[in-house]
């Protein structure tokens, strides 16, 4: 196994440029915590690039829950501004399980998201060996009227964001079924958009 450090020096690597060049642009919604979203949707999807994709997740199958909790941990302090919003990453572990059919589903259990678009899990599953992987996500929401929280259920793949609508409720069973329900039945997403290109 590749050692811890080449994981970590590719994600210092980003931080160096994103420092000189291109910061990264943190959420404006209101109540969207940076920390929780950055480490989402760019930080721990920037690590399934091709070039480095087989260390995070074989990284993830030894001894993930350290990895991820000290990148986190990293994130936060070398990146959120106020001490007092960075979030503790003592929530956060990681699965490994399998489909059935043998698929190899890896699940993050994140921090308990508190507002809109933060996520409870983020399965990675991959799409076409050795190194093509799509994400799901499973994300807290808010009814525009009358404020009652569901889940949505979300993917990357690909340099798209798919929405495929209401998810399970938040429990890491119930969400591996609902993703192991789009695998096997190829479900089409209701929508997709282009996510900005990453630095």
């Amino acid at each position: 196994m590749s050692s811890k450090n080449d994981t970590f020096s590719f994600y210092s690597k980003q931080q160096e440029q994103q420092t000189s060049s291109r910061p990264i642009r943190l959420p404006t919604e209101s109540g969207q915590r940076d920390h929780h979203w950055a480490m989402t949707r760019i930080i721990l999807p920037r690590f399934l690039r091709e070039d480095v994709a087989a260390v995070f997740t074989e990284h993830l199958r030894q001894d993930g829950r350290k990895m991820v909790a000290d990148t986190w941990d990293d994130f936060g302090r070398s990146t959120i501004k106020n001490p007092s919003d960075v979030i503790p990453s003592e929530e956060i572990a990681v699965f490994i399980d399998h489909t059935a059919k043998g698929t190899e589903i890896i699940t993050i259990q994140m921090p308990m998201p508190l507002y809109r678009n933060e996520t409870y899990f983020m399965a990675i599953v991959c799409q076409a060996p050795p190194d093509n992987y799509r994400t799901f996500s499973l994300e807290y929401s808010v009814m525009p009227q009358g404020g009652q929280p569901f889940t949505m259920l979300t993917g990357i793949c690909n340099g798209s964001r798919s929405n495929y609508g209401p998810g399970p409720a938040p429990g890491k069973e119930a969400f591996i079924n609902a993703v192991t329900r789009i695998l096997n039945e190829d479900q089409a997403p209701m929508t997709t958009f282009d996510l900005p290109a990453m630095p």
